[in-house]
């Protein structure tokens, strides 16, 4: 591993406490639904065949022998960290794990604006467990745009966009055809 990588703020993220978070084994309180309805606030659990085919999805081939010696839960998803900060994968591995479908088998059931409603307060309880963790070492784990960030309390982080020298017909009719191409 390199100095860059091993210098990673990712590794911030690496304790038994954050990996208990994520992988779904540490639960908050419960979220009502109007319905009367509660559900855990929790990452979606991830089992150890669960955890083999997220990092084998990641490029960290494994498997998980049923019956024989396999890792525990917590060292898949730490060896998966370790694999994605290598690859300067993190915020990936991040946003899967936090993409709303990943909730869908404990939100289901419900109203759109409702899973909306819960999934959001959802997530923003689980970063800000994270965000506790990570408060004494001065750091926190933001969302800037689609990326998932470990920087300082109260840094800002700039997004760089590409720079549109000169907005003509042409360059409309371009932007114009990718949106097509895209839908």
């Amino acid at each position: 591993m390199t100095n860059m990588k091993k210098d990673s703020p990712y590794e911030l993220l690496r304790t038994k406490d954050i990996i208990a978070i994520l992988d779904g084994d540490t639960k908050y309180g419960k979220y009502k639904f109007s319905d009367g309805t509660e559900l855990q606030i929790m990452m979606p659990y991830l089992s150890g065949p669960d955890l083999c085919g997220l990092s084998t999805l990641f490029g960290l081939p494994a498997t998980y022998s049923w019956g024989g010696v396999t890792l525990s839960r917590w060292q898949y998803l730490d060896n998966l960290m370790i694999h994605c900060i290598e690859e300067n994968r993190c915020s990936d591995l991040l946003a899967y794990l936090f993409d709303k479908k990943q909730f869908s088998k404990m939100l289901s059931g419900h109203e759109v604006d409702e899973i909306n409603t819960a999934y959001d307060q959802i997530t923003k309880s689980i970063i800000q467990e994270i965000n506790g963790v990570l408060f004494f070492g001065g750091n926190e784990l933001a969302i800037v745009g689609k990326q998932f960030i470990v920087r300082p309390i109260g840094s800002t982080v700039t997004v760089e966009v590409p720079k549109i020298k000169t907005i003509d017909r042409e360059y409309i009719k371009r932007i114009s055809a990718r949106a097509l191409d895209d839908v």
